[in-house]
């Protein structure tokens, strides 16, 4: 009985001369490999990150074009807080955030009114209102829109806008190609290394720039951002709080004994007012003096002369 022959032979010092080079190969590939990453990887991820297809013409109508979606209403409500809960409760419910959210009331008008002796009563008139800004998913416009809808009791305005910003995101996609496509343009043999080095970090820097601002404008385009101003009718407030004058004020004998050492107070102030005038009293008596002997002497002149 013959042994079965191998289908195939293998020479044995053959294989392991050739194992042996490949083993010398990887890791020259792999250093290789790595540097040529250093260099380019960033490079090309954002550059491929920023590819997108248009056709040569865009229609009003192509699914491909970049829109950013803005709404703002106004409306009364029956209670803002409620109303306010309820949209911050379908924010969150279909995946979006709450940008900011505001609750206040509007003081209208304010007066105080006498209650007993020694009372009062604080009547105010103010409006609530509540601001709140929201940005969802696009798909949930409707549904935020049409929920405030039958909150509302009165709709001063409902707007939306449509801002389309493909150009803008083309201009930035197109930039950052001509960039990589012309990475020497503005270079010649006359710049040192330092200012080639400023060159590329900022051509970079350009790049990674477009690019954030498209991510950007990707991120409005995918999400609605909405604003909605609130307020309900005219509340009034009315409390009742002991009236500070009458709490404060003393009693009659108090107030005589102190009325007395007032007046007293004031006389010590006339007669100190009075003595720190003594130069012009003393002035003034001068004068009198003066002209009452000259008046005699005119006197006693006239009747000699009779």
């Amino acid at each position: 009985m013959g042994y079965l022959k191998p289908v195939f032979s293998i020479n044995t010092k053959s294989f392991l001369m050739r194992n042996k080079l490949i083993y010398w190969l990887v890791p020259v590939w792999m250093f290789a490999a790595c540097n040529g990453n250093d260099r380019e990887t960033s490079t090309y991820d954002i550059a491929n990150a920023d590819s997108v297809f248009f056709p040569g013409s865009i229609s009003l109508k192509d699914s491909s074009r970049k829109r950013m979606i803005t709404a703002s209403m106004k409306c009364r409500v029956d209670n803002v807080l409620t109303a306010i809960s309820e949209l911050e409760r379908l924010a969150n419910k279909t995946g979006g955030v709450i940008v900011e959210s505001r609750l206040e009331n509007e003081l209208r008008d304010f007066d105080e009114l006498s209650d007993g002796s020694d009372s009062l009563r604080k009547v105010q008139v103010y409006t609530p209102t509540a601001s709140i800004t929201v940005k969802v998913p696009v798909l949930y416009l409707d549904t935020l829109l049409n929920n405030m809808r039958t909150l509302a009791q009165f709709i001063q305005y409902r707007t939306v806008k449509q801002q389309d910003i493909t150009y803008q995101y083309l201009s930035n996609v197109y930039k950052n190609k001509r960039t990589e496509s012309n990475a020497q343009t503005g270079l010649s043999s006359k710049n040192t290394g330092i200012e080639i080095i400023k060159y590329r970090n900022d051509q970079r820097e350009n790049i990674i720039n477009r690019y954030t601002e498209n991510r950007q404008l990707l991120d409005d385009v995918e999400h609605a951002t909405i604003n909605f101003q609130l307020f309900q009718a005219d509340q009034v407030d009315v409390s009742t709080v002991v009236n500070p004058v009458k709490l404060t004020r003393t009693g009659f004998g108090t107030a005589l004994l102190s009325s007395f050492n007032q007046g007293v107070e004031l006389f010590r102030a006339l007669i100190l007012l009075f003595v720190r005038l003594w130069p012009l009293w003393a002035l003034a008596i001068l004068c009198w003096g003066t002209y009452y002997r000259l008046s005699k002497k005119q006197v006693s002149k006239n009747s000699s002369s009779t």
